[in-house]
């Protein structure tokens, strides 16, 4: 046996010794050849001869190792390295040390198999026996199976034609890195994410090609159950094939690593909210973006947020949404937040806009967002959700496009038009009645349909014509056709000439005249009394005069009529019978009637009688006949004097039996009268 020399303390061994310098150079040679003895002595060993050199193969850090020993461990390892020695699994032959793989986890030995090792990185796994010796086998160059295996793995993997198969291996791989993360720190899993995040080896649905994330422009999802999503929608998303993991079980667990890596990896689990918020929304918000699409998926991305809202409506930004979306138009696409944009009928719209307002240029919604055969409630629902965005059937909501649209439209004068804008209005006033601005421009604008009717003398027909004046006037000039105001002004005011609808608070918002004050009576009668020639009825005047003794004081009523013509008399020969038809007249003056003659002589002789005598007012307004003579103290006959000169008259005529019998009848009313009066005549009156 050799022996090392040492000194006499016996507490180390020489190390400048020839001889224990000898017996070091050995020392590896003969450990290495007592491997091949353990081979040959395995049947006899009670323990696997490999396993059992291993256990004694030395290290730098072993408590027999110092400095001398420490070129010797060094040596061994080294002469071991380039070994084969090493059983591994799928191989009869041994090993060198690194080409072989330890790997713990048995389901990663399982989905990444030894043909996958062998075939993509050339290496081997080691006999499972061997594992407890891992510190040893790690000094020897074995490689441990982690995370930067597995991507050189996929990389070679990849560097040939992507096929199914490729995707089946694919899903495996996924798996066992899933396993590796767990056992890095923060720091470095976030950087093995992006490396993995720049290989193309995500697989597209619907696309047969591979991306890698860093390199995507837009949100990518994998996909979800109970997700159905439309044609357009799903070709237009980046989805990663649900292949991916259909070789594998369903509800495994392997199922659940593979997407929880994805997720890590920034991919986004497929929901319909995911879909609106991180693909949809963000596709609005960037001009370059949504230009780039076709215009058929645009509106599928609107039709998309539509079903989704009937049915969870609260899982829809709604005002996000305003703001961004874009709107297929009659001039492409606009944003209702920033253009006004009406319906067409096809939504519901009461209001043909190209046709019935064609003043101006509608920027109209077009009618491909609605579906064939779309039935009547959604078709409402439909009009509901794209109003919260926006579109508009008419004028409203009101901003600073309304007034220019609302001039628009007034500008042509167009009587019809303007009926239609005034129904429209009015049917919709509830959504600006507190918006005094606009209410103030309305009142203000000259655009609302009147008519007014004027009446004049056809001499050759002998009969009144009645002539329809239609126009356009300010609200403030414009009477509703109210009971009170059609018996008081009759058709001598312009009446607007629009259906008014009673249940809105429209027209008098916008201060169309509803009510009449005795000032306004008066003046108007003063007005019409200015006329040499006055077209009415009788039945007219019985309701101003009903009025105005109604509704004025005795003192005012007095100062009325003595210091102006207000009786109205027809011209005798356009006198008429019924009391509402139209008839020429004038305006006297209290002086210039009395209420009637008990003779009936004055209108017997009034065609052969030239002097001005008192208009007779019984004939017309007989009905009221207490008011103008205990109120109005209207005269009740002509007076002796105008008797008189009715008498001198009939006597120049030729005498006969009925002038007789009327010049009696004159003595005889005159005499009446003394009788009554007590008074004997004027000795004047008889000259």
């Amino acid at each position: 046996m050799f022996r090392n020399v040492v000194p006499s303390s016996r507490q180390d061994i020489l190390s400048d010794s020839i001889w224990n310098q000898f017996l070091l150079n050995e020392i590896p040679t003969i450990f290495l050849s007592s491997l091949e003895a353990f081979h040959h002595e395995q049947l006899s060993l009670p323990i696997d001869s490999l396993r059992l050199f291993l256990y004694f193969l030395p290290n730098e850090t072993s408590i027999y190792s110092n400095n001398l020993f420490t070129p010797v461990c060094r040596t061994i390892l080294r002469l071991l390295r380039s070994r084969p020695f090493l059983p591994v699994i799928n191989d009869d032959k041994l090993h060198l040390p690194n080409e072989c793989v330890l790997a713990n986890d048995s389901t990663i030995k399982e989905i990444l198999t030894p043909e996958l090792l062998y075939n993509h990185l050339n290496l081997y796994y080691l006999r499972d026996d061997l594992y407890k010796h891992e510190k040893q086998l790690l000094e020897l160059g074995v490689h441990r199976l982690g995370h930067n295996e597995l991507i050189d793995v996929i990389k070679r993997m990849f560097t040939s034609e992507i096929t199914f198969e490729n995707t089946k291996i694919l899903s495996k791989w996924f798996c066992c890195l899933y396993r590796c993360l767990n056992e890095l720190s923060l720091i470095d899993e976030q950087d093995v994410l992006k490396h993995i995040q720049s290989l193309k080896i995500f697989p597209l649905k619907n696309h047969q090609k591979f991306i890698s994330l860093h390199r995507a422009n837009q949100t990518i999802f994998f996909p979800s159950k109970n997700i159905q999503l439309p044609k357009l929608i799903e070709h237009d998303l980046m989805i990663i094939d649900e292949e991916l993991w259909m070789n594998l079980a369903e509800n495994s667990i392997e199922i659940n690593q593979i997407q929880t890596l994805l997720e890590r990896l920034g991919i986004q689990r497929l929901s319909h909210r995911a879909v609106c918020e991180q693909h949809i929304f963000t596709i609005f918000e960037n001009d370059n973006l949504w230009k780039e699409k076709p215009p058929e998926t645009l509106i599928a991305y609107v039709m998309y947020i539509f079903e989704l809202w009937l049915k969870q409506n609260h899982y829809i930004d709604m005002s996000r949404l305003k703001s961004t979306i874009q709107i297929l138009t009659n001039d492409n696409f606009k944003q209702p937040i920033h253009h006004s944009i009406y319906f067409t009928q096809k939504y519901g719209n009461p209001y043909d806009l190209a046709k019935d307002f064609h003043a101006y240029n509608w920027l109209l919604m077009s009618d491909e967002y609605i579906p064939e055969n779309l039935s009547v409630n959604r078709r409402k629902k439909l009009h509901q959700f794209l109003s919260e965005l926006g579109v508009s059937d008419f004028l409203f909501p009101i901003n600073n496009s309304t007034y220019e649209q609302f001039n628009s439209l007034i500008k042509i004068e167009s009587i019809s038009m303007n009926k239609r804008l005034f129904l429209a209005l009015q049917e919709n006033s509830s959504l600006f009645n507190d918006n005094e601005l606009f209410i103030k421009h309305l009142k203000e604008s000259i655009w609302i349909p009147t008519v007014q009717i004027f009446y004049s003398y056809n001499e050759q027909t002998n009969d009144i014509d009645l002539n329809k004046i239609r126009r356009l006037d300010k609200a403030k000039n414009i009477y509703l056709r109210t009971q009170q105001i059609e018996q008081l002004f009759g058709q001598h005011v312009q009446y607007i000439d629009v259906e008014i609808n009673t249940n809105s608070s429209f027209a008098n918002d916008i201060g169309l005249i509803e009510h009449i004050t005795l000032n306004d009576v008066t003046s108007m009668l003063l007005n019409w009394c200015k006329n040499s020639i006055f077209y009415t009825s009788i039945y007219h005047m019985q309701n101003i005069y009903q009025y105005i003794y109604e509704n004025m004081s005795i003192n005012e009523l007095k100062e009325l009529i003595n210091n102006n013509s207000i009786f109205f008399i027809p011209i005798s020969s356009s006198s008429s019978s019924d009391r509402k038809d139209i008839v020429p007249g004038r305006f006297f003056s209290i002086s210039e009637v009395c209420w009637c003659d008990a003779t009936n002589l004055l209108v017997k002789y009034s065609s052969s009688f030239k002097t001005i005598f008192h208009y007779l007012l019984e004939p017309y307004y007989n009905e009221q006949k207490s008011i103008f003579l205990d109120t109005f103290t209207i005269p009740m006959n002509p007076t002796i004097e105008e008797y008189i000169n009715l008498l001198v008259h009939i006597a120049s005529l030729e005498t006969t039996e009925n002038t007789i019998q009327d010049a009696f009848l004159i003595f005889k009313t005159i005499g009446k009268w003394h009788e009554q009066s007590n008074n004997l005549i004027d000795k004047q009156d008889l000259r």
